[in-house]
């Protein structure tokens, strides 16, 4: 019988080293059957706007917490395979257990239970996309609480019979636009929150496809943007760190702050979301995480088509050491600063 995997506690951290969650071969063509989405804002396709009318539209679209579709709209295609809708279960604003800001049932962990359904199996040959977690740190900054629910879905969907798994990491959160202006000792609590959940969840995720045997790949967001921001216009990008138009999705004024004039050439849209561009940039990258490419690709503005650009983020994609005192710092000052930072910009 399978055992859950589970994070015992925060002093884990200091001894844990990341390694790659699976081989690096790159198939030729897709091994999977078709792709399963549970997680928040940064994959739903417009699910919580049908509920309750949010993110606005315009100026968001169809409901999307962006500009454009979310890279698990994308993912599908560049695999070979056709988009579902109704495969997607993710829900903007949940967290990686039970919560939700409206109340609702719209969490990860509900998520899961649709999506495996009454009768209690799920496609083995399928791709499950998991990526959730920032709206958990955002609000209690409670690291392994937040991995262990990550891997609840994960030893969930397995019960089930799922094999093929990609996790999401979060982003760095002292790099969005949501956190300029801050001051330093708080943008340091932030970087160091992203890369101890990172750090912890990738970990976590190599012991959980080793006892369960299980294909999982680690999609690092926080390394991706960093490869992106050294050189953004080798992705088509000229603004990596402002948003394309200043507004909270929770809170959007009438009228409407000036937008900027070419959203295609900015990273984000709003102070949290990515663009359409970005989220291109995602899927490309989710591509490397799961062994198809080396590279991430560039997608040009005018004609879409890819372009390689000379960065691999697989050659680079573990998350940098973190000493042992800088750590447990940034654990214990995240939760004093966390709060004032970012709880006013919430999906």
């Amino acid at each position: 019988m399978k055992q859950p995997i589970l994070v015992i506690g925060i002093c884990l951290l200091s001894g844990l080293v990341p390694t790659t969650v699976r081989a690096s071969q790159l198939p030729s063509v897709t091994t999977y059957s078709d792709v399963y989405t549970v997680g928040d804002s940064l994959v739903d396709p417009g699910n919580v706007y049908q509920l309750i009318g949010i993110p606005a539209s315009p100026p968001y679209y169809e409901g999307r917490f962006s500009n454009g579709p979310v890279w698990a709209e994308l993912l599908p295609e560049r695999l070979g395979l056709t988009y579902n809708p109704s495969n997607n279960f993710a829900y903007g604003g949940s967290g990686a257990g039970d919560f939700h800001p409206t109340g609702l049932p719209l969490g990860a962990r509900q998520q899961v239970t649709s999506l495996i359904g009454s009768d209690g199996v799920v496609d083995p040959n399928a791709l499950y996309i998991i990526s959730t977690g920032s709206n958990d740190l955002r609000t209690n900054t409670d690291i392994p609480n937040t991995v262990n629910n990550i891997l609840e879905s994960v030893n969930r969907l397995s019960d089930a019979g799922a094999k093929n798994f990609l996790v999401v990491g979060v982003p760095n959160f002292a790099r969005l636009p949501a956190s300029s202006g801050r001051p330093r000792l708080e943008l340091r609590a932030l970087r160091q929150l992203s890369a101890s959940h990172n750090r912890l969840l990738k970990s976590s995720l190599n012991e959980a496809s080793r006892s369960l045997d299980l294909e999982i790949d680690f999609l690092n967001l926080q390394s991706a943007f960093n490869q992106i921001s050294r050189r953004p216009q080798a992705y088509g990008l000229d603004n990596i760190s402002d948003a394309c138009i200043n507004i909270d999705v929770s809170n959007i004024p009438d009228p409407l702050p000036e937008m900027c004039s070419n959203p295609d050439r900015y990273l984000f849209w709003d102070n949290v979301h990515p663009s359409r561009k970005g989220h291109q940039l995602i899927t490309e990258a989710a591509l490397v995480s799961l062994g198809y490419q080396k590279k991430i690709k560039r997608v040009s503005k005018d004609d879409h088509s890819i372009k390689e650009s000379s960065v691999s983020l697989r050659d680079q994609d573990n998350i940098q050491s973190v000493p042992e005192s800088s750590l447990k710092f940034g654990i214990l000052l995240s939760g004093a600063v966390v709060y004032l930072t970012l709880r006013k910009k919430k999906n």
